[in-house]
């Protein structure tokens, strides 16, 4: 997938938004290359989309991207959003997103857990256009109202970063919007989340429909791996692959129809390597498994390819700073739901 695919839907709440506001929204399409509004509905590429809220911001104010993200409902998605609507958990359904994020924009989310903290950062693939900004404090607004809305819950980030400056009404919203301290010219966009906040479960959790959707992304995900990088490529064969076994790189270099030579260059030239992939996965695959309250250590540790269960647990301590039981108690908050 590149920047030049037509893969982008216009959010609907981003039009009435605009409506409400009064403004023409043939011309707004027009000024920007795009046909008439009523046509919309139609796929536009990465450019088009953020030169469509640039021009939308023009045309409204400052804090519409605020305003639209905290109205957009995840079904905007498709199979991405309610995959992340039938997750267990607010984490599990963030380890989706994160998963799948790029099938619906040319965007990573990047999951950190450590030090009771859960640091989810946004990162573009291509260069990106001159107005993105304004997707990343619409996606930062979205996140958070999703995650009140899915759990049904009132909680707040320990903090925002953000990469570009803002104005003070902006930041305000922002503030406003996720209920949290928001900091300028850091060196990446991420929302900081409590660690407790990823063990509330979703109202809409349903693992026969999660497991069904994740097939289906899944499915999504694989017609477009030609066009991925080497890393994502090798991700998506391994989440395939790693069930009760430990895949090596050359049975993996067989899948995607090379050898392990030239996998091993094309990995260091994206900067990584085929252990530091491995280990990623069986972390995020190791978070999804937790979730589910039917799956036991053992069997999670034989899933992941680990030969014994103690080289699961000192894995598990490594890249989460906890033990097990330390995280499951910190992800198992009481769930009941005020006025409920």
């Amino acid at each position: 997938m590149t920047t030049r695919d037509a893969i982008f839907s216009v959010p609907a709440v981003l039009l009435e938004e605009l409506r409400k506001a009064g403004i023409d929204l043939d011309k707004l399409f027009r000024d920007v290359g795009l046909p008439d509004y009523e046509s919309c509905w139609q796929k536009l590429t990465w450019e088009e989309l953020i030169g469509l809220f640039a021009a939308s911001v023009r045309a409204s104010d400052q804090c519409l991207p605020i305003r639209v993200g905290t109205m957009i409902r995840p079904e905007h998605f498709g199979v991405v959003g309610l995959l992340a609507m039938t997750s267990t958990t607010f984490g599990h359904a963030l380890h989706n997103l994160a998963r799948y994020k790029r099938l619906v924009a040319d965007q990573e989310l990047t999951i950190d857990e450590s030090g009771g903290q859960t640091v989810v950062g946004l990162r573009f693939f291509e260069q990106a256009p001159a107005g993105v900004h304004y997707l990343v404090e619409c996606e930062i607004a979205f996140l958070v109202s999703f995650g009140r809305w899915a759990t049904r819950r009132v909680f707040s980030p320990a903090a925002v970063h953000v990469r570009h400056a803002m104005q003070s009404e902006v930041r305000d919203a922002l503030v406003t919007a996720t209920g949290a301290p928001v900091r300028c010219g850091r060196r990446r966009d991420e929302i900081v989340f409590p660690g407790e906040v990823l063990g509330y479960q979703l109202v809409s959790a349903n693992q026969v429909a999660s497991r069904a959707l994740a097939g289906a992304a899944e499915g999504q995900l694989a017609t477009r791996t030609h066009a991925l990088t080497t890393r994502g490529r090798v991700q998506a064969v391994l989440r395939q692959k790693l069930r009760g076994a430990s895949p090596s790189i050359e049975v993996i270099a067989r899948c995607l129809g090379m050898s392990a030579r030239t996998l091993q260059r094309r990995l260091r030239s994206e900067g990584t390597s085929y252990q530091e992939i491995l280990d990623a996965v069986r972390k995020e695959l190791a978070i999804e498994y937790i979730d589910e309250p039917t799956r036991h250590p053992g069997e999670i540790a034989f899933l992941l390819g680990f030969a014994h269960i103690n080289s699961f647990l000192r894995a598990f301590r490594r890249w989460t700073g906890m033990t097990l039981g330390e995280y499951s108690r910190q992800r198992t908050p009481s769930n009941a739901v005020p006025g409920r």
